[in-house]
């Protein structure tokens, strides 16, 4: 499976905080490896429940995907967000994702483009670009396109292609007069297809109105999102 061999391809980068020799976080890796995901499961709540945040991660995306364990979005966030509390820039992103699309938590765009904006800053090109549509769109703040221009040139800067097509869509700094927000869709903004490079693990507002069909049809094509 597509998101099980990046969680195992990129699991031993991230510097970890020294564990008890009870938590086997080489053994969830190991059992990712041999196909075991209830095992890796397992493995990782133990570490999560001591509090590491790559292994929250790791757990909060075995929910999302229902890898090892019954798929439990709700559960993906509470994961997510411990993670994303101790500083841990890939499951803000994640969690963002999330908050957007109201899967598993309340809808916020509020909430989302803060988490964005921290991961953006810890170098996610992704985050980035959702934050840029975020400020663009007025979702969760105000219109304001120098900001949405600064967030896609920095994930441009990084490759990622869709910030350099929204740059060109935009313009060249010739700024429009700031709107009023527009009501984020109720419905899945961020295609999943889209595969994001920050789902490789590496070892409030309330929410918004409902609008039509047309402006989600829209905004479908403009979103990016881990998987």
């Amino acid at each position: 499976m597509f998101l099980a061999r990046h969680i195992v391809a990129a699991l031993m980068l991230l510097p970890l905080a020294p564990l008890p020799a009870s938590a086997d976080f080489a053994g969830a890796v190991a059992a990712m490896q041999a196909g075991d995901h209830a095992r890796a499961a397992g493995l990782w709540r133990e570490i999560a429940e001591l509090g590491d945040p790559a292994a929250q991660r790791n757990l909060g995306l075995m929910y999302r995907e229902g890898l090892g364990v019954t798929k439990d979005t709700a559960q993906a966030a509470r994961w997510f967000r411990k993670a994303a509390e101790q500083g841990l820039a890939s499951a803000a992103f994640d969690l963002a994702n999330l908050l957007v699309r109201g899967e598993g938590v309340a809808r916020d765009p509020v909430a989302a483009l803060a988490l964005y904006e921290q991961a953006a800053q810890s170098g996610i090109p992704e985050a980035a670009h959702n934050a840029g549509i975020l400020h663009e769109g007025g979702y969760g703040t105000g219109k304001d396109l120098a900001t949405a221009r600064r967030y896609y040139s920095q994930a441009a800067r990084a490759g990622y292609a869709p910030a350099r097509q929204k740059l060109a869509a935009i313009g060249d700094g010739t700024e429009q007069p700031a709107g009023e927000a527009e009501p984020l869709p109720a419905t899945d903004v961020l295609p999943k297809e889209e595969q994001a490079a920050t789902t490789e693990v590496a070892p409030a507002e309330p929410a918004a109105a409902q609008v039509g069909d047309a402006l989600f049809d829209r905004l479908v094509s403009l979103f990016s999102t881990g998987s």
